[in-house]
């Protein structure tokens, strides 16, 4: 796809001031997006097995195809389709012609004062806990008078409504740990596929009334994620919770993950090095979580606490780890010579395993000199991936950003985010 092409295109999904700004990059051949490979699964059809779907949708995204396949597999669950809809409505642009949009919005408002303010994702867990809202939307008097086999089937599909059930009638597979982990799993399908409002709901119920308390921080990494750390039960995380030589590094942890979230990344940076220097040598060297951490707030003052290297081991020893994934493509960027093509290989790593992220772009090409040959080559793999997903806004976020800079962009941005609110 051409400059032109993709200035049409952002013109069709009611973005102008976007399409103004690609149209005024000097150096068209930046946005041709066939210099860059193309992603098979982006042409995939929706699986038949629809949890199988939730896998397309992390490289994917918001797909309105993909989310059809989801919408069909949750007729009849009215909490989960109302999860969904609050993801999909703030994450994806939805063409106004879209006869799912209604019904989108629909299904949200069926939350009424539980539900976040437009254009946001998740629930705040601590007004609004998993066990009031299946209370509120999952407790339907039919699914109460059926037989408990009946529950158990529906429950291999997650059905929160057939899990609460049984749970009620304290049947011995709610005290399964084998089903807890499985639930644990599904949930963090659920944040890799870009719904954090659903699986943030998942694992909050596992973690708070099933009792399952591995799955409390799979809660805290989805709500981070989304951005959405003030989301977070205040009793989130509990004593017991981790192993006791982990709790001192997954306390710090938490500490800067929500100061990046909230934009304080700086702060959090200083608050690191106190740390650091105060560590009570007994307690060793940092463990991943702390590391990674450290490694990007460090890297984003203008540090380098972490080697590279030592970010590529806790990846390769987790890698469904999204965030880890982030910041080694960011300490990649800043830490290997200009000329290095790894840190672009680990962006498109990053984004073929995890889709795009607004924040993961500009925090990539910030800790680059302006001449770095990595921002143009950001622009063509972003035009690749806003031609095949011209339903994320992130695409179209990062593109503008990278092309106008932040003053400059501001109102092509906040066009972006009107459009999702």
């Amino acid at each position: 796809m051409s400059q032109r092409a993709l200035v049409a295109l952002a013109r069709e999904r009611g973005l102008p001031a976007v399409a103004a700004i690609l149209e005024r990059l000097p150096r068209p051949q930046l946005l041709d997006a066939t210099r860059v490979p193309a992603d098979p699964r982006f042409a995939e059809p929706p699986h038949e097995l629809p949890k199988r779907v939730l896998s397309q949708m992390a490289r994917r995204g918001l797909d309105p195809l993909l989310v059809r396949a989801i919408w069909a597999w949750l007729a009849g669950r009215p909490l989960e389709r109302a999860l969904v809809a609050v993801d999909v409505l703030a994450r994806s642009l939805v063409a106004a012609d879209d006869p799912l949009r209604d019904e989108l919005g629909a299904a949200a408002a069926t939350l009424g004062e539980l539900a976040p303010p437009r254009g946001e994702v998740g629930i705040d867990l601590n007004a609004h806990p998993a066990s009031a809202l299946v209370d509120k939307l999952a407790r339907d008097p039919a699914l109460e008078a059926r037989a408990t086999a009946d529950l158990l089937v529906l429950s291999y599909d997650f059905h929160l409504g057939a899990i609460d059930a049984l749970a009620r009638r304290e049947h011995p597979m709610l005290r399964d740990p084998e089903v807890h982990e499985s639930m644990r799993a599904f949930g963090r399908v659920l944040s890799l596929a870009h719904l954090p409002t659903l699986a943030s709901v998942y694992l909050d119920y596992l973690s708070r009334p099933l009792g399952y308390r591995r799955a409390a921080l799979d809660l805290c990494e989805t709500l981070f994620d989304a951005g959405e750390p003030r989301k977070i039960p205040g009793d989130g995380i509990r004593p017991g919770d981790v192993d006791a030589a982990e709790v001192s590094d997954v306390a710090e942890y938490l500490v800067y993950r929500i100061h990046h979230a909230v934009g304080r990344a700086d702060e959090g940076w200083v608050v690191c090095e106190q740390n650091q220097a105060q560590r009570n040598p007994s307690l060793g060297p940092p463990r991943d979580r702390l590391l990674v951490a450290r490694a990007h707030l460090g890297t984003l003052a203008g540090e380098r606490p972490v080697p590279l290297a030592a970010v590529d081991a806790a990846c390769a020893r987790d890698r469904t780890w999204r965030y880890a994934a982030h910041v080694r493509a960011v300490v990649a960027a800043a830490q290997l010579p200009t000329t290095s093509r790894q840190p672009l290989q680990l962006a498109h790593d990053y984004v073929t395993g995890f889709g795009n992220e607004l924040g993961f772009w500009h925090e990539l090409v910030t800790v680059v000199p302006p001449s770095a040959p990595l921002r143009a080559d950001a622009l063509t793999l972003l035009a690749r991936e806003a031609a095949a997903l011209p339903h994320d806004p992130a695409t179209w976020s990062a593109l503008v950003l990278l092309i106008a800079g932040a003053r400059d962009a501001e109102p092509a941005l906040r066009e972006i985010a009107g459009r999702q609110r």
